[in-house]
């Protein structure tokens, strides 16, 4: 029983990780769309 509310637990911190991670990107695409640059993503800016 321990072990699988460990389980859940981690996946359920996945799991709000992801869509942090999901409205991250959207915001980045967004504002990508709006500056017209594509070559300005959140990996290779200084």
């Amino acid at each position: 029983m321990f072990n699988g509310s460990k389980v859940t637990e981690k996946t359920f911190i996945a799991d709000e990780f992801f869509k942090l991670f999901e409205q991250i990107i959207e915001k980045c695409a967004i504002l990508t769309i709006k500056n017209g640059n594509i070559t300005m993503n959140p990996w290779n800016s200084q």
